[in-house]
């Protein structure tokens, strides 16, 4: 029957609204988890907390997230990513590798003072994420030090194996 919606088509269609429900439900506990650290510290977040912020149970917040400290994860991915964007931006117009490294320099000490709580989910704890090694565990903190690594290698006098 042309026009009608094939059951492979409902079941992929329901699984998308069900993935974008996810995304968003871990966007809002994301959110809430930093809402909490920025006026309590990260003391004060806990699943309960989160949950109580979001108006979710507790067992949806764990279905999203297993414990606090994956939480504090996306929270720390969030701000390598926008970190990362944001040295981007600050060198984009610039040509010369020493005023690029001067530009996102500047860039990543603004967003320290700016976000000090998201900062601080980024080197603060132990979450498992690392710089330059074979296991890191998120793209957002491989891009974050390649940022970096690419602007000091371009200067002259920095060797590629010195970085």
């Amino acid at each position: 029957m042309p026009g009608a919606v094939q059951p492979a088509t409902v079941e992929a269609m329901a699984t998308t609204e069900q993935q974008v429900e996810q995304a968003q439900r871990r966007a809002r506990i994301v959110a809430a988890a930093r809402d909490l650290a920025e006026e309590e510290g990260w003391r004060s977040v806990t699943m309960r907390r989160v949950a109580e912020k979001v108006r979710y149970s507790q067992p949806v917040i764990h279905g999203s997230f297993a414990t606090t400290a994956d939480v504090i994860r996306a929270v720390a991915l969030e701000g390598f990513h926008d970190l990362t964007m944001a040295m981007r931006e600050s060198r984009a117009r610039l040509r010369l590798p020493r005023r690029q490294l001067a530009a996102a320099t500047r860039a990543y000490l603004a967003f320290a003072a700016e976000n000090p709580v998201v900062y601080e989910a980024m080197f603060g704890f132990d979450l498992g994420l690392s710089f330059a090694s074979r296991s890191t565990p998120a793209l957002e903190v491989e891009a974050t030090y390649a940022e970096l690594r690419g602007l000091v290698a371009q200067l002259p006098t920095v060797r590629p194996a010195d970085v």
